[in-house]
Formats: structure tokens, sequence, C-alpha cells
């Protein structure tokens, strides 16, 4: 359930910031609020992988492999912000 939540908040958030462009809410404001839910998403997936790396090393790889994935769900959805940003200005 922490790693569904890991994964879609930010997502969630990043979404409503990019909608938010389309009514106006200041592209600075979007860009703050999209970062720091990014920040916050980064921070508890690296305690969640060093607590998995101190019970075996197989649960490490897991981890770690789980952790990318989600980076690159992240990174696309980021891509995707920043076009819509760049396309607002």
């Amino acid at each position: 359930m922490a790693l569904l939540l890991t994964l879609t908040g930010p997502l969630v958030v990043l979404f409503a910031a990019a909608i938010g462009l389309n009514f106006g809410v200041r592209p600075l404001v979007s860009v703050l609020i999209a970062c720091s839910s990014l920040l916050a998403g980064a921070v508890s997936l690296h305690i969640g992988v060093n607590q998995s790396c101190k019970i075996a090393e197989s649960e490490c790889l897991g981890a770690n492999g789980a952790a990318f994935m989600v980076g690159l769900v992240w990174l696309m959805a980021t891509m995707l912000f920043a076009v819509k940003l760049w396309k607002s200005a």
C-alpha cells in the first residue's frame, strides 16, 4: 500500500498542477508544487529502499528495481508536465 501511495501521490499532484495551468495558476506555483511532491515521494522511496536493504541482499535488489521503475514513471509524468508548461508559456 505504501508503494502504491508513493507512486501515485506525486503523479496526481503533477497532473493537478498541469491542469491548474489551464485555470490560471501561475507557472511558478505549479512548478513548486510539482517539485515538492516529487521530492517528498523520493524521500519516502529512499527511506523504504534503505529499510529493505537492511533486511537482506535479495530484498535490496527487488527494492532498487521497484525504485527505478517508479522513477521512470515519474520521469514520464515530469516530461509531460514540462511540455504542458512549455506550451502554456
